[in-house]
């Protein structure tokens, strides 16, 4: 490589240096190597948009279903604004939940279910008569390991990890296009 190196004689700091890199060569291979780059990416994008239009009518459909959810649960035209907004805001991060969710075996899916359930259940009943917005916001509390309890990561993750029960109608009640689930006790 042919490189050139000037400045005021401050070279340790990098203020005032110039450096001159005469291999032509090698900025044309860089250039290259990121458009092959980009394009292997546009290629990737393009066939995840094909396979997305595919599941554009079912992401209608839950969308629907979540709205509905939603305005079913939660009263004011505010606490159904703010519901939405996180839906909106985490969309993405409910998605790779949910990816996560799957790959746990089911005795483990089974703990988180009762974890999350039973601490809904028990905030509902609280004699607080906590409002379902005040519900979502502690639930999504017990899910925060306390030294990340003002990272908004670990809030925001946690947060899309309640929506995600919240969807899948582990919490919250559900609506009427929504099946009941059996228990021991449904065939005695």
């Amino acid at each position: 490589m042919n490189s050139e190196i000037n400045g005021d004689g401050n070279v340790a700091s990098g203020r005032d240096t110039y450096i001159t890199n005469n291999n032509i060569q090698n900025e044309s291979k860089d250039y290259g190597v990121i458009q092959t780059i980009f394009n292997h990416v546009f290629e990737r994008v393009n066939g995840e948009n094909r396979e997305d239009e595919k599941k554009s009518s079912s992401a209608k459909d839950k969308l629907i279903h979540i709205k509905d959810k939603i305005e079913l649960n939660f009263k004011t035209a505010e606490d159904i604004e703010e519901v939405k907004s996180y839906f909106t805001q985490l969309y993405t991060k409910i998605s790779f939940v949910e990816n996560a969710f799957q790959s746990l075996d089911s005795e483990e899916q089974t703990d988180i279910h009762y974890y999350i359930l039973s601490h809904y259940k028990g905030l509902k009943r609280s004699s607080e008569n906590l409002s379902p917005i005040k519900i979502l916001s502690e639930l999504t509390q017990i899910f925060i390991p306390e030294q990340y309890s003002q990272n908004p990561t670990y809030r925001g993750i946690a947060q899309a990890i309640v929506l995600f029960f919240f969807d899948d109608c582990t919490i919250f009640e559900k609506t009427k296009k929504e099946p009941r689930t059996p228990t021991l006790f449904d065939k005695l």
